[in-house]
């Protein structure tokens, strides 16, 4: 599946929570949280909870990282890796054949035990297209930002 597709299909490229990886290493509390994640894990940009426009002090809180990767058995490894961040609650891997819905704070024994494994500890996964919004309703970015 296409990336830019997908993200159309969330409202991720029409919202202004959703951050690109230029507008992530700006970022001056987490850029490299960011930086990590771009590097080992594909991060394409993350979903935030923006800082009130009243308190500039509070930072972004990213609530789904969206990664891509041209490998289906690459997908378990980056759930694994932003796991171990532990920065995110939730993570969406977009590849080639499937987008992939993670939780990012929890990752088994089993599933490291499975890494070639592309099921392993997976939430939900859309094999096509017209299933996205559907099946991802909770995470389009007008749900998010509604709570």
């Amino acid at each position: 599946m296409e990336l830019k597709d997908v993200l159309g299909t969330l409202g991720y490229d029409r919202s202004p929570n959703f951050l690109s990886v230029d507008r992530l290493n700006a970022d001056p509390d987490n850029a490299h949280i960011y930086r990590k994640a771009q590097q080992d894990c594909g991060l394409s940009g993350a979903y935030t909870l923006r800082s009130s426009q009243f308190d500039k002090a509070q930072p972004d809180i990213p609530v789904v990282f969206v990664c891509e990767t041209q490998s289906e058995e690459k997908a378990t490894e980056i759930h694994r890796q932003v796991w171990n961040q532990n920065i995110v609650p939730f993570l969406l891997v977009v590849s080639p054949k499937t987008v992939r819905l993670y939780p990012g704070f929890r990752f088994s024994q089993s599933d490291s035990q499975l890494i070639d494994d592309p099921q392993s500890g997976v939430l939900r996964v859309i094999r096509s297209f017209n299933e996205v919004a559907s099946a991802l309703d909770a995470f389009r970015a007008e749900s998010i930002d509604a709570g």
